[in-house]
């Protein structure tokens, strides 16, 4: 069955990214990606479906509406809730992940540099979703 993931980053060329290293990680998954804050907070408020998505990856840096507050409404909107969230981001700074820890991100990763760190996130978020799909061939 597909999994499900909502991946709300502004850069259109990480996100291909990752749905590269999900194809490459066995995560069999349908991949709705959201480009600003603002589009995500009315994605969340506005969704109907239970659970709206099997996983969340999210950055911090987005306009409008930045993924600290989108992380605070995910957690308190009751249809996220039990729905994973990873926080991902090219900020280094440990004074972003204290502004996190409040809002209990499932896992935080800093985005990759290179190609190869890329695609080592597809087997590490199949991790994170508890995935029991077969490794790549």
């Amino acid at each position: 069955m597909k999994k499900r993931i909502i991946v709300i980053d502004d850069n259109t060329a990480d996100t291909f990214l990752l749905e590269q290293a999900l194809k490459g990680g066995a995560v069999d998954c349908a991949i709705v990606g959201i480009v600003d804050g603002e589009q995500a907070q009315n994605y969340i408020c506005r969704s109907e479906e239970t659970p709206p998505a099997d996983l969340i990856v999210l950055d911090l840096n987005l306009p409008r509406i930045d993924g600290i507050q989108l992380l605070r409404l995910i957690r308190e909107c009751p249809s996220f809730d039990g729905v994973p969230v990873i926080v991902w981001t090219s900020s280094t700074s440990p004074k972003d992940q204290a502004a996190l820890e409040e809002f209990h991100p499932t896992r935080f990763f800093v985005k990759p540099s290179s190609l190869e760190g890329f695609m080592e996130l597809g087997t590490k978020i199949r991790d994170v979703m508890g995935a029991t799909l077969p490794a790549p061939r």
